[in-house]
């Protein structure tokens, strides 16, 4: 008898079956495996190794049983081992799929029956368009407050499910944040033990939060949105791809502003924070409230009232100032509930002992999402006739005003755009300073339409839900208003040299007024993203070189 025949004999592979099974319920049904799909390969590799060695090497490491047994050839002891080994992973499959389907801690809670077998589900469901937060409402309005939307994960829309899962509670950062892993570099917002994360929180919220670094960090804002301004008004009536423009002034901006010295790896991950968390969410928050204000003249209209009557007031927009205003601050709290800059919400686990949420009971080692998206957008339905928003699609500032229409707002409790408790967004304060310079600095000079062929819902189509909002193509029209000049910042300096491809041989050098440089360079050029990357770079450098000297 040779080796691989007893491999593939039929006790041999109702052992390696078994074997499987044991391994799922005892092993792999406990703990978190996200991540190590490498480990398990290496030790299933060598395993296989020391099978395929064993039947070719038999005389040698084996006694002789039931007559001689004659070792393999080594092509066939590897494919005797691959069976074996198949077999063995159907064992451990067919036992996952069973208990997750039929066995499972949380197959009581409705959802799609392919969702409590695998991820899988919801990853092929959204593979086209990354419209996840979509795709969760849908579920949501099907299935109900409490959705299964993965074999361990769990949608819950109540009321009290922000309070429960992020204030009065011990959940803790879901294996999403261990994605980090991936690099030798570790951004604060992946932190996953809270310890950890609350000691490099503290140069955070020092950097933004406080007052002081706030009141240094607004003429860097006030100077970048100038910028901004003498790039739209270059193009004043011509077509311009706003959310991109939008995003390089966020990048620019960013650029300067992360606070306080990190090791090398740390500062790699702080990078990625202030992109992802940072610039892109700020950018895209700007970008959607532009859209809404192109999609509603009126509110527009409103709007400049307010800031046109704030200006003949103030020589310059201050950020105290401007947070006081109400109809701006309604704009943007609206932009917020419409368009959260995360979506789909967060992924937290719930203790071991379990959570309460309203009249739901989670079990322990939970993974739970409290979508924002849904929160916000959620419709009347037959079982639930109060949702927490009346009109909840409609872009209407006044409901955030104790005089204007505070009934559409049914439970404020759910709007938290910037997360809350102890992982509310450090940038909160400062991206609040940004949109509201930004937006009172383009509503004051320019009336805001979308170009030919662009409409709100084609931008928000090319949306993408990435975890935080990522924003699609934004062509607007930026026309200037009569018998207004365009707000400048006066004493907004910058010592840069640019270059014109256009031009070989000819460069910039200005440290007047930042306008006089931007359009310079929006004139120049006809490729102005080409142009304006090769402006941050030599701006950059330059500002080196002072430094170092």
């Amino acid at each position: 008898m040779l080796a691989s025949d007893i491999l593939l004999s039929h006790e041999a592979l109702g052992l390696s079956f078994l074997i499987g099974v044991t391994l799922h319920v005892f092993v792999f049904r406990h703990g978190e495996w996200d991540l190590e799909a490498q480990r398990i390969i290496t030790v299933f590799s060598l395993a296989l190794a020391a099978v395929v060695t064993a039947a070719v090497a038999t005389p040698l490491v084996a006694p002789k049983v039931s007559g001689p047994v004659e070792p393999a050839r080594p092509i066939d002891a590897i494919r005797a081992a691959g069976v074996l080994f198949g077999v063995l992973t159907a064992g451990i499959y067919s036992s996952m799929m069973r208990y997750r389907g039929y066995f499972h801690r949380l197959r009581r809670f409705p959802g799609p029956f392919l969702a409590r077998f695998t991820n899988l589900y919801v990853t092929c469901r959204v593979w086209n368009r990354l419209h996840l937060n979509e795709d969760v409402k849908k579920l949501h309005e099907k299935y109900g407050d409490v959705v299964r939307v993965g074999p361990t994960e769990i949608s819950i829309n109540k009321p009290g499910a922000i309070s429960a899962v992020f204030l009065e509670t011990d959940c803790y950062k879901g294996p999403w944040h261990n994605l980090n892993n991936l690099h030798p570099m570790v951004s604060m917002q992946m932190v996953r033990d809270k310890e950890a994360h609350a000691r490099r929180r503290k140069a955070w919220e020092h950097g933004f939060t406080s007052k002081d670094p706030l009141r240094d960090y607004e003429p860097r804002v006030l100077g970048y949105t100038n910028q901004l301004l003498a790039g739209i008004g270059a193009r004043a009536g011509d077509e311009l791809n706003a959310s991109r423009w939008l995003n390089f002034f966020q990048l620019r901006r960013h650029g300067r502003v992360i606070p306080g010295p990190r090791d090398v790896l740390n500062l790699h991950g702080a990078c990625i924070l202030i992109t992802v968390a940072g610039s892109d969410a700020v950018a895209a928050v700007l970008s959607c409230l532009f859209t809404e204000l192109a999609r509603h003249p009126r509110e527009s209209k409103k709007l400049q009232g307010e800031i046109d009557e704030y200006l003949s007031r103030h020589e310059t927009p201050e950020h105290v100032s401007l947070s006081k205003l109400r109809y701006l601050q309604a704009c943007i709290d609206e932009s917020l509930r419409l368009h959260p800059p995360v979506p789909s919400g967060v992924q937290r686990v719930t203790p071991p002992e379990g959570l309460q949420v309203d009249d739901v009971w989670l079990p322990g080692d939970t993974r739970v999402f409290v979508p924002s998206y849904t929160q916000h957008r959620g419709k009347p339905t037959r079982s639930r006739a109060s949702r927490f928003f009346a009109e909840p699609d409609d872009f209407i500032p006044e409901r955030w005003w104790l005089d204007g229409r505070p009934e559409l707002v049914r439970n404020a409790a759910v709007y938290v755009p910037f997360s809350t408790g102890h992982d509310v967004c450090t940038g909160k304060q400062p991206g609040l300073m940004e949109t509201r310079l930004v937006v009172s600095a383009v509503v004051h000079g320019f009336d805001v339409r979308f170009a030919e062929g662009q409409t709100g819902d084609n931008f928000l189509a090319e949306s993408r839900d990435t975890g935080t909002l990522t924003v699609g193509p934004l062509n607007l029209v930026f026309t200037p208003r009569k018998g207004l000049e365009v707000w400048y910042l006066a004493n907004s300096t910058l010592d840069v040299a640019v270059e014109f491809p256009s031009r070989p041989g000819r460069t910039l050098q200005d440290s007047h007024d930042a306008a006089n440089v931007w359009f310079a360079v929006c004139y120049e050029s006809s490729a102005p993203t080409e142009l304006m990357y090769r402006y941050i770079i030599h701006e950059s450098n330059a500002r080196q070189q002072q430094c170092n000297l």
